[in-house]
């Protein structure tokens, strides 16, 4: 596998952002993306001014195969926006700028290629015990270490959860270790959901990262053959990111010479994946920078199950359509928090009660254990403020309860009542 950043892939994972050129600092924001150019934004042009990718693609192919790229006009032939390429290029992660002359160099340590390769090796070698113990380095390897690299290099507890797993304590080993990077509004567990994930190969050959599904989830839901069910939903979901996004990616099931059933779930189960074979594992920059790109398909597909959850629903309000544009992806942040993370809710409700703050009845008193059904975690930030997704959650404050039907006379509304609204609403009816 070669230390090969794509360029194209690279800055559509920075459109929108604001970066500092190196030597001087000056801004450069990023607006779209074609085929052939990356339109930047800069201090004297507002509508932005084209930077050629295939230039881009130069400088971090130089990068990674010689650990370092002056950023001048004559590195690249000659090219005036230099600058502007030295700002991409230094918006990866695991990159030191120093200068004059700017350049951009690999950083000396790379922490998570390093903790991969282990992993490859700690696979295949003897445990201290049959079964899973915090004692044994590839517990310790899986479970604290490599979660706690990838949490030092770019992921804010609030909005992903990092977990790693080489089975259940005092089980069995699992035959296929991991290491997971969960989108908290949409699940907290490799049992369900779609998430993000390293798959150290078995035999120990490499590590798939995989945009994959919770094998549990699909297992419990029963009808039909596992790995057939797990990958026509692979499919689907697949179906929701643009083709564009998965020319150079692996879009069959993986093979991890899987005998159990959980692996060859996972192998079903993979949405999209990129396999880096064992001693060939890039430097952290290149890693950091395919993960990045993992999670914007992975947000890609949440997006596309969102968008056609609302389309189908008859409750969507008109400005939470598909094709409202930015209205509809606040109310899907809205909904997402709400509702995909169940386990969000369900804190909510066992903190708060069982009791609708807007018609006061208490379902678990009149109906017992069944009532807890009946009503909703509620988000109170109304999905008209939201300027980006939620991602700091406190179930105690947060969210208010309601029963169904009151919920749904909160979102009757654009924007959606408050609880004391619609409680004043039923009070005069």
């Amino acid at each position: 596998m070669p230390s090969y950043v794509d360029a194209r892939q690279h800055a559509l994972g920075l459109v929108g952002a604001v970066l500092r050129t190196p030597a001087q600092g000056r801004m450069n924001r990023i607006l779209s993306v074609d085929r052939q150019n990356v339109m930047v934004e800069t201090e004297r042009s507002g509508r932005g001014e084209p930077v050629a990718l295939r230039h881009l693609q130069r400088g971090l192919d130089k990068l990674l195969d010689e650990g370092e790229v002056r950023i001048a006009p004559e590195t690249f032939g000659g090219y005036r926006r230099s600058a502007a390429l030295g700002a991409m290029i230094g918006a990866l992660d695991r990159v030191e700028v120093d200068g004059p002359p700017t350049r951009i160099r690999l950083a000396s340590k790379a922490p998570l290629r390093e903790g991969l390769e282990q992993a490859c090796r700690q696979i295949t070698e003897p445990r201290i015990s049959e079964r899973v113990s915090s004692d044994d380095p590839f517990y310790g390897a899986f479970v604290r270490e490599l979660p706690r690299t990838l949490r030092a290099a770019r992921f804010h507890s609030d909005s992903y959860k990092v977990q790693g797993s080489a089975g259940q304590m005092n089980f069995p080993w699992a035959e296929t270790a991991w290491v997971a990077v969960f989108d908290r509004l949409v699940t907290e567990s490799a049992q369900q959901g779609h998430y993000v994930v390293y798959l150290v190969h078995p035999e120990g050959k490499g590590v798939y990262l995989s945009l994959n599904q919770g094998v549990t989830e699909a297992r419990s839901a029963g009808g039909g053959k596992l790995t057939e069910r797990l990958a026509d939903e692979a499919g689907r979901l697949r179906g929701l990111i643009p083709p564009q996004s998965l020319t150079d990616l692996i879009t069959e099931p993986l093979d991890l010479s899987g005998k159990g059933d959980r692996t060859r779930g996972y192998e079903a189960a993979s949405v999209a994946a990129r396999f880096y074979p064992r001693g060939e594992l890039p430097h952290d920059a290149a890693l950091l920078a395919e993960l990045n790109r993992f999670l914007n398909l992975y947000e890609q597909a949440t997006a596309g199950i969102d968008q056609s959850e609302a389309a189908a629903d008859p409750n969507t309000p008109p400005l939470a359509r598909p094709q409202a544009g930015k209205e509809s992806r606040r109310y899907r942040w809205h909904l997402r928090a709400e509702g995909r993370n169940s386990r969000l809710a369900q804190l909510a409700k066992a903190i708060q009660g069982y009791r609708c703050e807007v018609c006061g009845r208490d379902f678990v008193e009149e109906l017992g254990p069944v009532g807890k059904r009946c009503v909703d975690a509620h988000h109170l930030t109304p999905f008209s403020d939201l300027n980006e997704r939620p991602v700091a959650l406190d179930p105690a404050s947060d969210f208010a309860i309601v029963c169904a039907n009151c919920h749904r006379l909160i979102h009757s509304e654009t924007p959606p009542l408050l609880p004391a609204e619609a409680a004043c609403l039923l009070a005069v009816h």
